[in-house]
């Protein structure tokens, strides 16, 4: 993301571009020097947002980085530099907050105060509100299309289809639209495929036996029963083993 496409989506104000910092954060940013002179604290802060909305653009050259070594052994890899404004985002409010301070200062009765503070939430209210304008619209164009449980091998979730309390569940019956399969264990290509499927269609290779179960969920929990002969030694099941996973067998650990 180049500092200019950083400077137009927050300008644009609309939540569906995840490259914007929001106008309030880029005037901040812009402006925010001028206020955090007088405190160390508040500069230190001040520079802190600044140097990560710096990293999140192409003023750093990631591309390059990816080809060293020494770097990608100590900041490891950066998939979406733009993930960095959530740290700039943070830092900037903490100005911002100090921005809104000193200037509420500049009013001499309360009356005066009170107008300001009121107009502030006002225009923070009605800029949320033009942020969302563009998910609310596809919520419109879904024309109560509904999402219903897929019964089949799982399939990409639809982009346009509406969810609420009585359907939520129907959601884990597909496949996310990207990044399903980005942190799997990698296979040689011509087995990566059949692979990521037994996987997400929740097949289970009990011995040398491949059956597809459903697995009960809970919350961090995902519970398979299965039923093998006294002959079957090894149970393979369709879960990713992350750092830290718990395997219990017959509810013991």
């Amino acid at each position: 993301m180049s500092f200019n496409e950083m400077i137009v989506a927050s300008v644009s104000n609309t939540i569906s571009i995840n490259h914007s910092i929001g106008i309030i954060m880029l005037i901040t940013a812009l402006l925010g020097w001028y206020f955090v002179k007088r405190s160390i604290v508040e500069k230190n802060i001040y520079i802190i947002g600044i140097i990560f909305l710096c990293l999140s653009t192409t003023l750093v050259p990631w591309g390059l980085l990816d080809h060293s070594h020494t770097a990608l052994n100590i900041l490891g890899e950066i998939q979406f530099p733009y993930r960095f404004n959530t740290y700039s985002s943070f830092f900037l409010s903490i100005t911002a907050s100090l921005v809104l301070s000193q200037l509420l200062e500049q009013f001499k009765t309360n009356y005066l105060k009170k107008i300001a503070i009121i107009s502030f939430v006002f225009l923070s209210i009605v800029g949320y509100y033009g942020s969302m304008q563009s998910i609310f619209d596809r919520i419109l164009a879904a024309n109560q299309n509904y999402l219903l449980e897929s019964k089949g091998d799982p399939i990409p979730l639809p982009i346009n289809a509406l969810v609420d309390k009585s359907n939520y569940n129907n959601i884990f019956s597909y496949l996310v639209l990207n990044g399903e399969t980005d942190y799997y264990p990698k296979y040689a290509d011509k087995d990566t495929g059949s692979y990521n499927q037994s996987i997400y269609n929740n097949y289970v290779i009990i011995g040398k036996r491949e059956i597809k179960l459903v697995p009960k969920t809970v919350p961090n929990t995902i519970i398979y029963q299965v039923h093998k002969s006294g002959k079957e030694e090894n149970i393979n099941l369709p879960i990713i083993d992350y750092n830290r996973t718990q395997v219990k067998l017959n509810i013991n650990v």
